[in-house]
């Protein structure tokens, strides 16, 4: 994991450190050493990306294609599960589109959805 997408996953886990320290993994694993988050981080920085690591892959980020679907349920889909062409108006980026890259669709499918 790399050094932005562990702080975006850290803010998403500890919903921007709202969720009070008792409740954050990291808060509670620094516990142990009577230290803040983020002094864990620098004394135990393996360990602090591993534990968002973990949350982060139990907890996936909903995707684009699954909001769309979830909103869209009778959405036509192509041959991979992705919506049809013409779909990516919902996401509003239609004039971005390059009709000669439908792989690059399924990039922006796979996104994730900004909370």
């Amino acid at each position: 994991m790399d050094a932005v997408k562990y702080f975006k996953e850290k803010a998403r886990m500890s919903q921007n450190c709202n969720i009070g320290c008792d409740n954050c993994l990291l808060g509670t694993a620094s516990d142990l050493l009577d230290v803040a988050c983020a002094d864990f981080e620098q004394f135990k920085p393996d360990e602090a990306v591993k534990i968002v690591e973990e949350w982060a892959k139990a907890h996936p980020q909903k995707t684009r294609k699954q909001d769309f679907f979830e909103k869209y349920p009778n959405a036509p889909k192509d041959e991979k599960g992705y919506p049809k062409r013409g779909c990516c108006i919902y996401l509003g980026y239609y004039d971005n589109c390059k009709p000669d890259s439908i792989e690059g669709c399924y990039d922006c499918w796979d996104e994730p959805v900004e909370e």
